[in-house]
């Protein structure tokens, strides 16, 4: 039965040396329930440990006194237990007052705490993380705090979130904030958490009411997901054999501008010329949207990327038809003019060949007819524009030149005293230009992170 009483006033001594600061929380602490604040404060032993201090003292002494007065059967010896605890208690109490006192006249005030639970984000294939800060305070017993936070993006300039809330010594008080993946494919931002917090001044809380602050930087980054990179990889070969292909198609343009000054000086080109304008026109337009579609690649700008990268396809798929029909036109022209000057250059030989011939008299005179058609037919092809008229008139020339070589195979006349004589002239045929240039090394620069 003894052990059993003395076990039961351990249990009850211990109780008492807990009670004390089980008041304290009950009565400062409103929110929640007292006994849930309590298991909380206890478990914060960085805030609690002069309450475990105080409160084992106080058992261990509650416990002695209860023992020596169920030892002593005087009266006066229970009567100084009595007083010893109370003496305690107040002892207690003095020295919390002392303590308040002592740290308001030194200056001591709230000590802000701050931390998170993440300092650095990813954002890899999520598009959604969170980060939770947790602000407790150190301060005077008795008292509490009232904070103010604010959340701002540092790289773009922008507030997320401001707000207060009150906090006592015991409680942590954590807000957590949810962060949604931003138009970055490859950098990183900044974002800072700042809390202050100064002690509320009340009759049992001495205070200079100053004002403490603790901020945390947090970094946001951000990189592709193994899709991104794989899809950034094919559109790579596919943006540098675009402009291969586009740089080529350059060169044949400009082969066709220089067979096309060459032509302008022998026959009328006007619609020619209408069409290397236009062409033109749209080949710079090109040129400017694949510049736009490497930017949009360089900076991994997927939206615009995808956008521009569609138009300069749909574009050049056009332009190299256009091109392709341009081009032809003018290598028609130039077959055209050098087919003329093929069958002039033939007609002079039969010419020459008749002349060498004895000849009846009516081929002589077919022969002087000739032989003025042929001088007119090159002065034709030197000064006409008109290539239709052009070739009329050498055709005309051919034709009756290859007839009279061919009628006079078997004359037995004598050779023909002529009044005109066929022009030394001659003319040249076109030859068309080729560029030979080698294709540029088409690069892609790799993006650079964007920072704070």
């Amino acid at each position: 039965m003894g052990k059993i009483a003395v076990f039961f006033r351990l249990i009850f001594s211990i109780v008492l040396g807990f009670l004390p600061s089980f008041v304290f929380i009950w009565i400062f602490i409103r929110s929640g329930s007292p006994f849930s604040n309590y298991i909380n404060f206890l478990s914060n032993f960085e805030t609690s440990k002069w309450a475990w201090v105080l409160a084992t003292i106080i058992a261990f002494l509650i416990f002695i006194i209860w023992n020596i007065a169920k030892s002593k059967s005087s009266s006066k010896k229970y009567v100084l237990a009595v007083i010893i605890f109370f003496l305690l208690i107040g002892g207690v109490l003095v020295f919390a007052q002392a303590y308040m006192y002592i740290k308001f006249f030194l200056g001591g005030d709230t000590l802000v705490q701050l931390s998170a639970n993440k300092e650095n984000i990813f954002f890899g294939d999520k598009t959604e993380e969170s980060v939770s800060f947790e602000t407790s305070v150190v301060l005077t017993p008795l008292c509490s705090a009232e904070c103010s936070y604010e959340f701002f993006d540092l790289t773009r300039g922008e507030m997320i979130e401001r707000g207060d809330f009150t906090i006592n010594p015991v409680l942590s008080k954590t807000k957590t904030f949810s962060l949604k993946k931003e138009d970055i494919i490859n950098g990183q931002t900044l974002k800072k958490f700042k809390v202050a917090c100064k002690s509320k001044k009340t009759k049992l809380c001495y205070t200079l009411e100053k004002e403490n602050q603790k901020e945390i930087l947090i970094t946001v980054n951000y990189g592709l997901t193994k899709e991104q990179k794989d899809l950034m990889e094919s559109l790579k070969s596919e943006i540098l054999l675009l402009g291969g292909e586009l740089y080529l198609v350059g060169i044949q343009l400009r082969e066709d501008e220089a067979n096309l000054i060459n032509i302008d000086k022998i026959m009328i080109i006007d619609n020619l010329s209408n069409d290397y304008n236009n062409l033109s026109k749209s080949y710079s337009e090109l040129n400017s949207l694949f510049e736009m579609v490497k930017i949009s690649f360089e900076n991994q700008n997927f939206l615009l990327l995808n956008d521009s990268l569609n138009k300069f396809k749909t574009r050049f798929v056009t332009f190299k038809l256009e091109e392709t029909q341009f081009s032809t036109n003018i290598t028609s022209k130039i077959d055209i003019y050098n087919q003329l000057i093929e069958n002039i250059g033939i007609s002079k030989e039969l010419i020459q060949e008749s002349l060498k011939r004895n000849l009846i008299e009516s081929n002589c005179n077919e022969l002087q007819s000739i032989i003025k058609e042929f001088n007119i037919a090159i002065l034709t092809l030197k000064t006409w524009s008109d290539i239709s008229y052009k070739k009329s008139k050498v055709d005309e020339v051919y034709l009756r030149a290859s007839e009279l070589n061919k009628n006079s195979e078997e004359d037995a006349g004598s050779p023909c005293n002529l009044d005109e004589n066929i022009t030394q002239e001659s003319i040249i045929k076109i030859e068309q230009m080729v560029i030979n240039e080698p294709t540029p090394n088409i690069s892609l620069r790799e993006s650079d992170s964007e920072c704070c």
